[in-house]
């Protein structure tokens, strides 16, 4: 499964929602655990994200390559996002002792770059429990295997 997330945006949520152009209710609120300095409270910080899940290749660049290619206008948004936020492109590779290759191409690594997100891979040892599909979850099909 691969996520794609914006993560604590400085500013509301609908101002997140309406730079990336998605719809309000995919972007939400939650409660930043560092407390403002003045006023002793929590802030709300803004969250988008949304998944895609694909089968095939080992090689991690062929489905990181596919997602980014399914964002369209998305990426170009996230380009030029105004505010602070950290964005994530999150890889969960479920391991059955397949042994994935985690390469990306320099292209791969020029895309995220591009749109400020770091890469995050995570990868479980055996089989877990299939997660519910994602709101936003984008199905990326068969991804064969490029020499």
């Amino acid at each position: 499964m691969l996520r794609l997330c914006v993560l604590d945006f400085s500013g509301p949520a609908a101002d997140l929602a309406g730079q990336l152009g998605v719809p309000k209710a995919a972007v939400w609120e939650r409660k930043d655990e560092r407390s403002a300095l003045s006023h002793n409270r929590r802030l709300p910080r803004a969250v988008w994200e949304t998944e895609a899940t694909s089968r095939g290749s080992l090689l991690l660049g062929g489905h990181v390559s596919r997602f980014l290619d399914t964002l369209g206008t998305l990426r170009d948004r996230l380009r030029v996002l105004r505010g602070e936020y950290e964005a994530a492109l999150r890889c969960h590779i479920n391991d059955y002792g397949k042994g994935y290759v985690i390469y990306c191409d320099p292209n791969v690594v020029r895309h995220l770059a591009d749109i400020n997100a770091s890469l995050e891979v995570v990868i479980h040892a055996g089989e877990d429990e299939a997660e519910a599909p994602h709101r936003n979850s984008i199905d990326l099909g068969f991804i064969p295997e490029v020499d």
